[in-house]
Order: structure tokens, then sequence, then C-alpha cells
């Protein structure tokens, strides 16, 4: 796979966790992208100082709520 740039990364992130029946866990984004846990955790980070309602935990990251068109323009 490709490196992606961050932002890709971000959104392919979203993406991935927005279906709630299907839980990642931070190690899987990790084989997913390629990329270690820290890079993981900084994307998550930001992805909330942006406004997003992620949360991670042992059993997987999941959203608070559903994304709107305006999550993605942020």
């Amino acid at each position: 796979m490709k490196k992606l740039s961050k932002e890709k990364r971000q959104v392919e992130i979203l993406s991935l966790v927005e279906n709630p029946s299907a839980l990642c866990s931070v190690v899987d984004l990790c084989g997913h992208f390629r990329v270690e846990t820290a890079t993981i955790h900084r994307d998550l980070r930001d992805l909330r100082e942006a406004g997003i309602d992620i949360h991670s935990s042992k059993r997987g990251i999941r959203l608070q709520r559903p994304l709107t068109a305006s999550d993605y323009n942020k």
C-alpha cells in the first residue's frame, strides 16, 4: 500500500470506523496503514481536536454519533 498523506489516512480511518458493527482497533489500523501506534494515536487526537467525536477503547475505535457532510469539511 502506498503511504497516504495524514489527511487522507484520517479520512480513511473515519470511513473504516463509521460502521459500528465493524470495530477496528488501533493495532488493526496500524496494520492496515503500515504505521506505528503513535501515528494512529496522533491521528485520533487530531480528529478529536477537529471536533470529531471519536473514542478508542480496548474493544475498538468508534464514533459517538454518525458523521455528517460538515464533519468532513472541518
